[in-house]
């Protein structure tokens, strides 16, 4: 992500002024430091010993026991032996006071240090409002800190599941860091607070501490989603050549047909208006065409991850799938989701009208967006399964009746095999459609390829891919339908 001005915003502080009179911290207790008025400390930890104050405090109780032993062997040794003994006694004593005065004095020194520290983390935000999947530029100001010499002390920004950070923030120093962070959750979201790593130089002593330094972000629906659910509630139409798999699902569709009267029909379903015209009995036959059950297809591979503009077509699609989900589950109806990259299927969850269906699908758009672009297999590493192979594999065994399964893509690095496996389903009387994504622009390819070093296997395919699979999914029946971004 190119660093961009932060703009300051701040946020909603709150927080106890420090406290004044702290008594002395006992063994156990978390050793106090002063810190600012607008910090609150939420949570500390007893000082504890590190990995390397164990093994410390092993060699040294093993050389008190040897000072014991030797102690005895020159007791009831005789001649040279019992100078010997002595003498490895005394050594041994002195390697076990130096260790020991080494860990207490340590530990004492440490306190003390840590009660001089002062912590003065303050946080400003770019905007108090984002669209999902815009960048946030945050700002992390620990210019105010300050702590003796013989400490190590290390701030790391509590992480947010709402936020993608990318890498931890983390300073080991009295400094500003700036940073981007991703929406990827809607609703109000918060910064909750810093965590604090203290160290003494030596290793041998930590404690860490959580201070409270709240900022809130509202995340709202971008345009783009804001529109599909107009469509989706009814309160605006789709537009001409919307896939069916979609307009079914949430519109009652029924066609009507007329046939001539055989023995066992219904006399309520006999057309009397016509007959009274046409002096024939004719028979209405109503045909149900409405979906019930909806499958939805993201494709996360690489284009889809490419930043254009602040913001990715996977967050755009996982946006979308979203409004789809939770309309589907108001109106009661079943609804999964599968998502898959260039290589293997990474998400799968089964369609169903459970409780927590909701829950659960927004768990996976989670890992979805959190997860990092992958590396090519090395040659020792088996090549998976084909993704059209494994991908038909898995439709089947969800495929149901009154179902529509739709795909949210790019069109830029889905090939022509995933297209007919989902032709084939078409085939088998299920309604499929896809919703289209803008073509992802050579810089931010370029751009992707410097940062991570990783592209498609087979490469980004371009504009000439993307007409040739519209091609294909017009001959194959396939609706498709551009999801225009703002």
């Amino acid at each position: 992500m190119d660093d961009a001005e932060v703009v300051e915003f701040e946020g909603p502080a709150g927080g106890a002024p420090a406290e004044a009179d702290v008594p002395r911290p006992g063994l156990h207790d978390p050793p106090p430091s002063d810190h600012a008025e607008h910090l609150e400390l939420a949570e500390a930890t007893p000082l504890r010993p590190t990995w390397a104050a164990a093994v410390l405090v092993g060699v040294a109780a093993l050389l008190w026991f040897g000072v014991v032993v030797a102690a005895v062997a020159a007791a009831v040794a005789r001649g040279d032996s019992r100078l010997f003994f002595g003498a490895a006694a005394l050594v041994t004593s002195l390697f076990a006071v130096f260790l020991t005065l080494l860990l207490v004095g340590g530990r004492r020194r440490t306190v003390r240090r840590i009660a001089m520290a002062r912590f003065d983390v303050s946080r400003t935000v770019s905007a108090a409002e984002v669209l999902q999947g815009d960048v946030l530029r945050v700002r992390l100001d620990a210019s105010g800190c300050s702590w003796p010499d013989g400490l190590v002390v290390r701030l790391r920004e509590v992480p947010v599941p709402g936020f993608e950070t990318g890498r931890p923030v983390v300073l080991d120093r009295p400094e500003v860091r700036d940073y981007a962070a991703r929406a990827q959750r809607r609703g109000r979201q918060v910064l909750e607070g810093v965590e604090v790593l203290v160290r003494d130089a030596v290793g041998l002593w930590e404690h860490t501490r959580t201070y409270t330094l709240q900022d809130a972000v509202e995340v709202r629906p971008g345009l783009h989603a804001l529109q599909l659910r107009s469509m989706l509630v009814g309160r605006s139409a789709f537009p001409d050549g919307a896939p069916k798999a979609l307009v079914h699902m949430f519109r009652d569709v029924e066609h009507e047909t007329l046939r001539d009267y055989s023995p066992g029909d219904r006399l309520k379903d006999v057309d009397w208006k016509r007959m009274g015209a046409t002096q024939k009995m004719m028979v209405r036959d109503v045909h149900d065409e409405s979906i019930d059950v909806g499958l939805l297809l993201v494709d996360a591979g690489a284009s889809m991850r490419l930043v254009e503009g602040g913001r990715r077509n996977l967050d755009a699609a996982l946006e979308s799938a979203s409004e789809v989900i939770e309309e589907a589950a108001r109106r009661n109806h079943q609804v999964g989701v599968v998502a898959f990259d260039e290589r293997r299927v990474l998400e799968e969850v089964r369609p169903s009208r459970a409780r927590g269906l909701p829950a659960e699908v927004q768990a996976a758009f989670q890992r979805l967006a959190d997860r990092r672009p992958p590396r090519p297999p090395g040659r020792d590493e088996p090549e998976p399964e084909p993704l059209a192979v494994r991908l038909e594999r898995v439709l089947r065994g969800m495929a149901g009746s009154r179902m529509g399964v739709l795909l949210l893509t790019d069109l830029e690095t889905v090939d022509e095999a995933v297209i007919q496996t989902l032709a084939r389903l078409g085939g088998g009387g299920t309604k499929v459609g896809a919703l289209v994504l803008p073509q992802p622009s050579l810089e931010a390819k370029k751009y992707a390829y410097r940062t991570h070093r990783v592209k498609p296997p087979q490469g980004y395919r371009g504009t000439v891919h993307r007409r040739e699979l519209r091609e294909v999914l017009a001959v194959q029946g396939i609706e498709t339908m551009d999801l225009v971004l703002d």
